[in-house]
């Protein structure tokens, strides 16, 4: 997984000024991150199943599914968490007009 970075710039005036396209990106990125953790947990309740063999090359195998699989959730909305976080930082550090 990419390391999530968005930068806070100061405009003149001492207000946060933040790239509103990296921050959305890194909470998407969290979110990612967040869905890979619940699935290898969700995952470690299950019973092995011999049925695609066992070794390093399942798990390798298992553990980039999961993170296509979690990316691929977090873009398409996922739980809402990303948005949700966007949202919140964005009222945050947004500078009234």
């Amino acid at each position: 997984m990419p390391i999530m970075e968005f930068s806070l710039a100061s405009t003149p005036q001492g207000n946060p000024k933040i790239d509103e396209e990296k921050l959305k990106k890194a909470c998407i990125d969290f979110e990612s991150l967040f869905i890979n953790r619940m699935l290898e947990s969700m995952r470690k309740t299950v019973p092995e199943s011999e049925f695609l063999g066992k070794g390093p090359e399942k798990e390798v195998f298992q553990s980039l599914f999961d993170e296509e699989l979690s990316r691929s959730l977090a873009r398409g909305g996922g739980m809402g968490l990303g948005n949700m976080m966007y949202e919140q930082m964005m009222k945050r550090f947004k500078t009234p007009e």
